[in-house]
């Protein structure tokens, strides 16, 4: 297989729920409303052979799902702590793995409110611990400071992982908030009281968060060992002139000193299982180069899996480079060239459906033919069954049997060509599918072969080949 086609690869979305930004497109649709809204975007994406979505299930500290910690979220109903009739991470789930699509719970850990206007409910775990929270910039936030407060996201994230078949868990850049010019945020108090070890208030405020992205990943390997933990950190790490280790940028913000998110050490230690860092610029700026940062991240994940994040919403904006209907296009070729970078993710949902610049037309082009997700990085060998039995009937029904039947997830159907060329071409969760569809538009197939893969997608050996 040619590096322009990976077999496997990820390709994902981002689903953001915040505003009503992407689903659901407004509060207080009906449930059927709602439903169909993520049928219709799973199959688009579908159409376009993507294989996971990452949905934002708790966007400000109020959910998606039936939860004995959190209210139902503002952005179903209209109104935080109503009941919308269903619960949508459940359907969400059922619908992605009915098309065979991954589900990551995408979650933001600290943010409570979006505005100063915004109230919360009064049984809501903010309102009952106000000791537990900080303003800062006319937002509410969860104080990372506080152990009470890591150990109630601890038992946000084990619900979900015990409750919900979800695939991963995914946190996205905002830890502690971006710094606002001329405010400090209002942590001195918890500092004094909470700083044990005698630490700066900097690798303090860094400590904390080590803190709960290391508990989490213990949670997590314990409670659900096949759930994936990853992060989606702003695109630099930390800048060189401040560290040896730091990528040859010169970002306003990093994640080290800004947000105080130390993502490299969560990668050393094995604490997540995967990175998708916001790559979010042009190969043409200067300042922080696409090409140049999506190497820099797949020579320093420590062995993990690199998902590089692209900006859609900057598609078609003032930037010139962004103007160019191949920026995306190059990106995605740049990824796939990259050792150690194993797909795409991309910002935002709104942005794909409308399809600024064609970018949705050239990604159906590069993504002509299905991948298979990756294995993570820690998941233990282990044989799949092989299919056996492969044979076509009279009417073209291609058929096959599989003695390990219910530890598979799917199967993948490839084409041969002379030559030995292997092409992926469908996955099916049935034991069957049709010939003439399968070679639709394909010229000098000489045979087809059939493989296996299990819940965390390992996938078995071939087939014996059926020559045509």
């Amino acid at each position: 297989m040619s590096a322009q086609t990976p077999s496997i690869e990820l390709r994902g979305v981002w689903v953001a729920s915040i505003a009503n930004i992407d689903w659901p497109s407004k509060k207080g649709l009906s449930e059927k409303e709602q439903k169909q809204e993520i049928i219709d975007l799973l199959e688009y994406y579908k159409k376009l052979n993507f294989n996971a979505v990452f949905v934002q299930v708790r966007p400000s500290a109020d959910v998606f799902y039936k939860s004995k910690f959190e209210p139902w979220s503002r952005y179903l109903t209209g109104e935080q702590g109503k009941k919308p009739g269903y619960d949508p991470l459940k359907f969400w789930i059922k619908e992605s793995h009915k098309r065979n699509i991954e589900f990551h719970a995408w979650i933001n850990p600290f943010r409570i409110t979006q505005s100063a206007s915004e109230q919360i409910i009064d049984k809501h775990p903010a309102k009952r611990n106000s000791n537990w929270t900080f303003n800062y910039g006319g937002k509410l936030y969860y104080n990372p400071g506080v152990p009470e407060v890591r150990r109630f996201i601890g038992n946000v994230v084990t619900e979900i992982v015990n409750k919900y078949e979800v695939d991963g868990i995914h946190f996205d850049d905002y830890f502690y908030p971006y710094p606002i010019a001329g405010e400090e945020l209002p942590d001195a108090e918890t500092f004094k009281r909470y700083n044990v070890r005698k630490l700066s208030i900097e690798d303090w405020r860094r400590q904390n968060v080590n803190e709960i992205i290391k508990d989490l990943g213990n949670i997590i390997k314990i409670e659900s060992p096949n759930v994936k933990f990853g992060i989606s950190p702003f695109g630099v790490w930390r800048n060189k002139d401040k560290d040896d280790r730091g990528s040859a940028t010169r970002a306003g913000v990093t994640n080290y000193d800004d947000l105080y998110a130390d993502v490299l050490l969560w990668l050393e230690k094995d604490w997540i299982d995967y990175i998708t860092p916001q790559v979010y610029w042009s190969d043409e700026n200067k300042a922080v180069p696409y090409n140049y940062l999506v190497n820099w991240w797949a020579q320093n994940s420590f062995g993990k899996d690199v998902y590089v994040g692209h900006a859609l919403y900057k598609v078609d904006s003032k930037d010139g480079a962004w103007r160019n209907p191949s920026e995306i296009p190059n990106q995605v070729k740049k990824t796939r060239n990259t050792e150690g970078v194993k797909g795409s993710v991309f910002f935002r949902h709104k942005f794909f459906s409308q399809n600024s610049l064609g970018v949705s037309d050239s990604l159906s082009v590069q993504y002509k033919y299905p991948a298979l997700l990756p294995v993570c990085i820690n998941t233990p060998n282990k044989k799949v069954a092989t299919p056996n039995k492969l044979n076509i009937s009279r009417n073209g029904k291609i058929k096959w049997k599989c003695k390990d039947k219910s530890s598979v997830k799917y199967y993948a159907l490839y084409t041969i060509k002379e030559g030995g060329v292997r092409q992926l071409k469908l996955i099916n969760s049935e034991k069957k599918a049709l010939l003439n569809s399968l070679l639709k538009d394909e010229n000098g197939v000489v045979g087809i072969q059939i493989t296996a893969i299990d819940n965390v997608n390992r996938e078995s050996k071939g087939s014996d080949i059926y020559y045509l």
